[in-house]
């Protein structure tokens, strides 16, 4: 014994015989009709004495004080007898775990990285104090804990606190992801990043029309705002009316005064969106571009102006300044460019009530400063976006195809409902065809994937804080080939199970494989080459 210790360098440490937890306990176990003179009897006793000890520790702790019914725990024990794959696990546990991990059967590797916590009782076999549920109670379970519609975290939660199967965290989070309930009443989603046009080199090049309502003089008025792009000059039109006649008729006085423009904004409203309006582009030769139903962003230079004119109005009012005096004044004001409206429209100021020299009437701006203004803007929108894009979340990109669920009127009423994509459009808008075979257009942020699935299906690595025992699946190899699940394949090599998350985000399937998933383990961390020293050649280890 002390040459076979000779290899080791053992360091002796005194503890209190109350600190040597194991020990103490074995010494304090009773032992009942003991033979003298006879240690191997005496031995095979206290053996099979502790044996029941323990036993009796484990029974207490996870089935005495449990609130699984009796009726339950036969259910799942006659289940887990059934389970194929959990029968060859009993037998594992029954005879003990292979010393190399080679001699494992492929199918059982999985349960491997937790094999020190489980343990059979009563036919049941359990992790710790979790029970292993067999594969045919799984998506029965899962539905009662999601009775409350909680979400997916709160259902992880509870869970993780009372049952346990590999892959259990990937199949929750998809059952509860493709809840119809859920989807329908789930929250709006984020602002999308912002995203701006391309940057106009003149006066009048691209333009947004709206409409809004003002009230004068005790009367309603309908008021069609024209916002130039480059050099944010608005023209402010009465109408005489709503209708695209009306419309057309100022779109005309403008363009003749400023010039045609090559782009013109509008919303998808009813006074734009109809083929008088469309002739009325094609003849005068301008590309019309509309933004999707119930996303006002989608026209933000014009509903900016509006908000504009409509703080003017209602000052002027308070104070009883004139309007268009107003107007012409905020025309003549310069903003954050450092030149006027007026200037970048006309290279000059206008006349006002404000004394001014005559010189500053005349064009008064340089080429090269005129020049500078597309620079400028680029700029400012850089910082706006930075600003803006801090309370926003980029959206799913979707294809020709994918069902989703879209808001019907995102105004009023923000349930969900199930449609299908049939059309993608510039603005990041799509076409959609709903359940009734109506088609209509919505922004993608009134618009989300929703896949609809029923059954068990496998979802990919994109819920957040799984743990390490989530990221196996364990579908026998001999089910039928139209299973949703994948057989992966584990490492036979040790290797360090990552406890990490597995997500990045809500609904999107990262690059990884499945294969490279499974390989994690040992290309986590990069490990030396072990080689045997020589002169250990001559020993048998």
């Amino acid at each position: 014994m002390m040459m076979a210790l000779k290899r080791y360098d053992i360091v002796v440490q005194y503890r209190k015989g109350s600190q040597m937890y194991i020990a103490d306990l074995l010494s304090r176990t009773a032992v009942e009709n003991t033979s003298e003179g006879n240690d191997d009897n005496s031995m095979v006793f206290q053996l099979k004495a502790t044996e029941k000890l323990f036993k009796r520790f484990a029974e207490v702790n996870v089935v005495e004080y449990s609130d699984i019914t009796d009726e339950r725990f036969a259910e799942i024990a006659d289940e887990t007898k059934k389970d194929p794959l959990l029968r060859k696990l009993l037998d594992v546990l029954a005879v003990g775990w292979p010393d190399r991990k080679d001699e494992l059967q492929d199918e059982l590797m999985m349960y491997s990285p937790v094999k020190d916590e489980l343990s059979v009782i009563g036919g049941v076999i359990f992790k710790g104090d979790r029970v292993l549920v067999p594969k045919s109670l799984r998506q029965k379970l899962v539905q009662r804990l999601h009775r409350a519609h909680q979400g997916i975290e709160y259902t992880l939660r509870s869970a993780r606190a009372t049952m346990y199967w590999p892959g259990m965290a990937d199949q929750i989070t998809n059952v509860v992801r493709n809840c119809e309930a859920c989807m329908e009443y789930s929250a709006s989603q984020l602002s999308p990043p912002m995203t701006t046009h391309e940057i106009p080199l003149y006066p009048f090049q691209r333009v947004h029309l709206d409409l809004c309502e003002v009230n004068m003089e005790g009367v309603k008025t309908t008021i069609l705002i024209t916002a130039d792009s480059y050099s944010d000059f608005i023209e402010v039109d009465i109408l005489k009316g709503t209708t695209t006649a009306a419309i057309v008729e100022c779109c005309k006085r403008n363009f003749a005064r400023h010039g045609i423009p090559e782009v013109v904004v509008t919303d998808n409203g009813p006074q734009f969106h109809n083929a008088a309006f469309e002739k009325f582009s094609k003849t005068w030769e301008f590309l019309h571009s509309t933004s999707s139903p119930y996303h006002q962003s989608g026209n933000g230079k014009a509903e900016s102006a509006v908000k504009q004119v409509k703080r003017i109005y209602k000052k002027a009012r308070r104070t009883g300044e004139d309007f268009w005096q107003a107007i012409l004044q905020h025309r003549n004001t310069p903003n954050k460019l450092g030149t006027s409206p007026a200037q970048r429209l006309l290279g000059r100021s206008t006349r006002n009530s404000i004394p001014l020299k005559t010189s500053k009437m005349r064009v008064a701006v340089s080429q090269k400063a005129l020049s500078q203004v597309p620079d400028q803007i680029a700029k400012h929108r850089e910082k706006t976006k930075k600003y803006y894009d801090r309370g926003t979340r980029r959206i799913t990109e979707l294809k020709v195809g994918d069902n989703v669920v879209f808001q019907r009127r995102p105004d009023t009423d923000k349930r969900w409902e199930k449609a299908t994509v049939i059309g993608k459009l510039p603005d990041k808008s799509v076409e959609l065809q709903t359940a009734e075979g109506s088609t209509m257009r919505r922004s993608g942020v009134h618009v989300k994937p929703f896949g609809g699935a029923t059954g068990f299906p496998r979802v990919g690595p994109d819920s957040s804080n799984l743990s390490r025992e989530d990221l196996n699946t364990d579908e026998d190899p001999g089910s039928d080939p139209g299973r949703v699940f994948e057989k992966r394949s584990y490492p036979k090599t040790p290797g360090r199970i990552r406890e990490d998350s597995i997500g990045n985000g809500p609904n999107e399937m990262t690059a990884e494989s499945t294969n490279e998933k499974s390989m994690r383990g040992q290309m986590d961390r990069p490990k030396r080459e072990l080689r045997r020293p020589k002169h250990l050649d001559d020993f048998a280890l």
